[in-house]
């Protein structure tokens, strides 16, 4: 029966290692203060996705990125801008979105938010077009605070408190 459990016993060993090991990462991921409405869940997605905010050198190369950025259609002396582009990370894109409804409910002095909110109270409006742009906008902000070119202050996000680490 020993010899039966043995290969278990190895097996177990190896998760209970990785056990360990995730617990550690979700500690150093609560050294991050979050805004109120993303989750850590969203926060880890979207820094795995872009991997690193510093290669991005302008608020367009973020925009392009996302694919949250309107298509242009330039004629003579007219500019239409139509549906966007959806040519960027269509992962971080949907990601982005999904924030930006947790922020309307938990950030609602964000200054994207602010910036669109007659427009969102409006029963003409299309929300979903409006959350797309305030998604644009939220994933170019996201890039100034997690670079340190702004502080959520600056741009009206009220962020979570950070727990207090025991031990």
């Amino acid at each position: 029966m020993l010899g039966l459990l043995e290969p278990l016993r190895t097996i177990l060993l190896a998760i209970e290692e990785q056990i360990v090991l995730v617990g550690k990462r979700l500690e150093e991921m609560c050294e991050v203060a979050l805004p109120k409405g993303m989750g850590t869940v969203i926060f880890e997605q979207m820094e795995r996705e872009v991997c690193d905010w510093n290669r991005f050198d302008t608020r367009k190369q973020v925009g392009s990125y996302t694919g949250l950025c309107p298509s242009e259609d330039p004629s003579d002396r007219r500019r239409f801008q139509g549906s966007i582009t959806k040519h960027g990370n269509p992962r971080l894109r949907h990601m982005l979105i999904e924030c930006v409804w947790l922020l309307i409910h938990w950030n609602p002095d964000y200054r994207g938010i602010v910036k669109w909110r007659d427009k969102l109270l409006e029963a003409k409006a299309s929300k979903k077009k409006i959350v797309v742009a305030i998604a644009r906008q939220f994933a170019v902000d996201w890039w100034r605070i997690r670079t340190g070119k702004a502080t959520p202050d600056q741009l009206g996000l009220a962020m979570k408190e950070l727990p207090a680490m025991s031990g």
